[in-house]
């Protein structure tokens, strides 16, 4: 080979090899820009849940949710822990508890517990008619109406209010507490 034709050969293979540097540069760009792009995604994913129960658009986002969520939720644990009868007493608690956070699962169950020990020895039913909700920063005041029933009769019948702690963890609904309020004459 003649010294030009080496040299041409060689800035030939040189601005090749530039172009396929480039090449896997641009590729590698891409490849870190779509992970990024995925991971923000993920991070900002929004589940958009259509339920009976609730008339409205549902948007859960990470750790937040619309007022529509968490009333869907307060109805849901509400339902769960004042909608019994000695028959499916056990079965409503042990779904609630499913969603009880750790920390406060022995206290929580101990109550349970002791309602349905009561719901059985006496045939106690309680049905709670939700009137309105007031949303505060980590809970839900519900009120309504508490009926109570032995054996079939009505007992009694009242306002009650009702207050549940939530929190989302992760997209999934926390109950930190719950517990009966004064009923405030309005």
């Amino acid at each position: 080979m003649k010294p030009k034709e080496l040299t041409r050969e060689m800035l030939r293979i040189r601005g090749e090899r530039n172009r396929l540097q480039l090449a896997t540069l641009t590729l590698l760009g891409l490849l870190i820009a779509s992970v990024l792009a995925n991971c923000l995604q993920a991070y900002r994913a929004t589940a958009v849940v259509l339920t009976p129960m609730v008339s409205d658009t549902i948007r859960i986002q990470g750790n937040s949710a619309n007022r529509q969520a968490i009333e869907m939720y307060a109805r849901f644990f509400l339902a769960l822990s004042l909608n019994t009868t000695p028959h499916n007493i056990d079965a409503q608690h042990d779904a609630l508890l499913k969603y009880v956070h750790p920390r406060v699962f022995k206290q929580v169950r101990a109550v349970l517990v002791e309602k349905e020990l009561r719901a059985k020895e006496n045939g106690l039913s309680t049905h709670f008619n939700i009137e309105r909700f007031h949303f505060g920063k980590g809970y839900v005041d519900a009120l309504g109406e508490l009926q109570v029933e032995v054996s079939d009769k009505i007992q009694s019948k009242r306002a009650a209010r009702y207050r549940i702690y939530l929190t989302l963890e992760g997209s999934k609904p926390m109950v930190h507490g719950f517990e009966e309020r004064e009923v405030k004459n309005a």
